[in-house]
């Protein structure tokens, strides 16, 4: 079996890290909507030791209190909630799931995982950094643009998607560079 692996991965190496890729990211996926489902309360396989473990809460925190504190360091008082963070009387940010990026995440890690190299961690870790922080500066973005303007919200989201993507895929390219071409 293992030489028949090698063998097609040596005849046809992108479509093998075109499966690999799909077969990772599909795996990730499911194993993170599998651990959504289990933290839902009202959901059948509700498991209550893992409101412990909320991976969820710890991303939406590592968005919205350094959101908080650049808001504060350039002179807004603030207010904090369960999913969010604001101006005081002013405008703010609720983070919905969609938002936190865990699914660029998902995606940049099985393209790094499927893809034959070295330094994986190190890329790993760097694109997963790459995106948590562009995404701080998009809801702090987002909270000082609807002062002007409330209705600038869907530019702010394209943007940083444009931003976040193509980041990653300029670190994926970097990555790719040192290993001879697939293609």
């Amino acid at each position: 079996m293992r030489r028949v692996v090698s063998d097609l991965s040596n005849k046809y190496p992108f479509v093998f890290f075109a499966g690999k890729f799909v077969l990772i990211y599909a795996s990730f996926t499911i194993l993170f909507q599998a651990y959504v489902g289990l933290l839902d309360p009202k959901g059948d396989y509700f498991w209550p030791v893992l409101t412990h473990i909320d991976l969820i809460q710890f991303i939406l925190d590592l968005l919205k209190y350094p959101v908080g504190w650049l808001l504060q360091l350039i002179g807004y008082n603030t207010r904090m909630y369960l999913t969010g963070v604001g101006i005081l009387h002013g405008p703010g940010a609720h983070i919905a799931f969609p938002c936190l990026g865990i699914g660029i995440m998902i995606t940049y890690t099985s393209l790094i995982l499927a893809y034959p190299g070295k330094n994986k961690l190190l890329y790993l870790i760097s694109g997963i950094l790459l995106v948590h922080v562009l995404n701080i500066f998009r809801i702090f973005s987002v909270i000082l643009i609807q002062l002007s303007s409330r209705n600038s919200f869907d530019t702010a989201h394209t943007v940083f998607n444009l931003l976040a993507y193509s980041g990653i895929l300029l670190l994926f390219y970097r990555y790719t560079r040192n290993v001879k071409s697939i293609v």
